[in-house]
């Protein structure tokens, strides 16, 4: 299945809940742990329709966006004004965004400042039991003096990093 909006997500694990067959995310489908399998057979919802970044807000080096979003397209977003999103896994022009938070994905930059998890600041779920999880609404906050796992978020804000000087 492939969902466009929080919505059909929800719609589609109502139906699952219904009839009790399990259901499996899938981002990109490139992690090698094979996160994305449904080893007990079931739904298989994949996230690339829902592809779009909703927000860059640099001023608090913060970024909204769906869980089908390229990681690379997230960097792009704000290349040009001296920010990348850190978590650069080798898959990074294929990977999304909700596969890497799945498998706390990682890559070279993260040796300096973190895989996934430490990146994320927030998450729009539905669950299993259909209840929709929403994070409280963002307010600006400073990085420094804010750690991202306390930061208030709204569905899914990526911690910016400043790009590195070459040479």
């Amino acid at each position: 299945m492939f969902p466009r909006s929080t919505e059909d997500v929800s719609a589609i694990v109502k139906i699952a809940r219904e009839f009790q067959v399990p259901f499996t995310g899938r981002g990109a489908g490139t992690g090698l742990s094979g996160g994305a399998i449904p080893r007990e057979g079931g739904i298989l919802v994949a996230f690339a329709r829902m592809n779009r970044i909703l927000e860059v807000d640099l001023e608090n080096e913060r970024a909204v966006s769906k869980p089908g979003v390229v990681n690379l397209d997230i960097t792009l977003a704000a290349e040009g004004r001296g920010y990348y999103y850190a978590p650069d896994p080798s898959s990074q022009r294929a990977c999304t965004i909700g596969g890497n938070v799945a498998e706390n994905a990682g890559g070279p930059h993260t040796l300096a400042y973190g895989v996934t998890t430490n990146h994320v600041l927030g998450l729009e779920l539905v669950l299993p039991t259909e209840a929709w999880s929403r994070p409280a609404a963002r307010r600006p906050t400073s990085p420094a003096t804010t750690s991202p796992a306390c930061s208030p978020a709204r569905k899914a804000p990526w911690r910016w990093s400043p790009k590195l000087p070459s040479g």
